[in-house]
């Protein structure tokens, strides 16, 4: 009796628990929550817009174009040696004659490098096609010489610097080739033809004849979508022979050094 009591109550209370976890319900475990991805980080300070400026310069090239606005100039002749006319052997200034540049036009080229913000460095070609000068003597006709290169290293500062205007000034040194042609080509021919009438030794130069040149000057040049345009004034100056007669015991020169101002107007190419 004693043992199927005991039976009793703890089939009893297996049937009390079982009831109790069916009315509780299953036992729910929460699901961990997915992590979610952290958001992008912001800046910590705006990035400040960049400055609007000028570009990183690099070489330019530079056409350009001249207007010859004036010049003058002296041809003066020496003679060197015993067989010299007294004349000209006492006083050569006798044999000096001044003359008005009238050139007319030019065409050139620049090559310019930037060493820094305000500094260019580089070349310059400049060819003139029609070298002509009017002498104050009526009765000399040599007025056409031919035509003349200036070649020079120079040297540009930029005085003002601004996205639109640039404001500079430029110098120059050099040599300048003339090119006889024209009239001084036909007064070279004509000294030729006479050594060989007369039968004797002498040598005239037909060129082309080399001395020194430089100038300098100032402009402006105005930013545009890709180039700049460039106005400039210029003064040259320029040291050459004309022509160079050799004879026996003598050698007779004629050169020719003198100013010229140009105006000049360029499209300036490059970064």
């Amino acid at each position: 009796m004693g043992s199927r009591w005991r039976l009793l109550c703890v089939f009893s209370c297996l049937v009390v628990l079982d009831a109790g976890t069916a009315a509780a319900g299953p036992k729910v475990v929460p699901r961990a929550k997915k992590a979610e991805a952290p958001a992008p980080a912001k800046k910590a300070a705006a990035q400040a817009p960049a400055k609007k400026g000028r570009a990183a310069a690099g070489p330019k090239v530079v056409p350009k174009f001249g207007l010859l606005l004036g010049g003058s100039g002296e041809v003066s002749g020496r003679c060197d040696g015993s067989a010299c006319p007294d004349d000209m052997d006492d006083d050569p200034s006798d044999a000096d004659r001044d003359a008005d540049d009238e050139s007319g036009l030019g065409v050139g080229v620049t090559l310019l490098v930037p060493v820094s913000d305000s500094i260019h460095l580089g070349g310059d070609l400049f060819f003139v096609p029609g070298v002509e000068h009017d002498p104050d003597d009526e009765d000399d006709e040599i007025k056409k010489w031919g035509s003349d290169l200036s070649v020079l290293g120079v040297g540009e500062l930029r005085v003002l610097r601004s996205q639109s205007v640039d404001v500079f000034a430029r110098a120059g040194v050099g040599f300048i080739v003339l090119f006889p042609d024209d009239d001084l080509e036909r007064l070279i021919v004509a000294g030729k033809d006479y050594c060989e009438e007369k039968g004797f030794y002498c040598s005239v130069d037909d060129g082309p004849f080399i001395g020194l040149t430089l100038g300098g000057g100032a402009g402006v040049s105005i930013g545009f979508e890709g180039f700049r345009l460039r106005a400039e004034l210029m003064l040259q100056w320029l040291d050459h022979s004309v022509l160079e007669l050799k004879v026996p015991d003598a050698r007779s020169t004629a050169d020719y050094a003198g100013t010229r101002g140009w105006l000049l107007t360029g499209i300036e190419l490059g970064d």
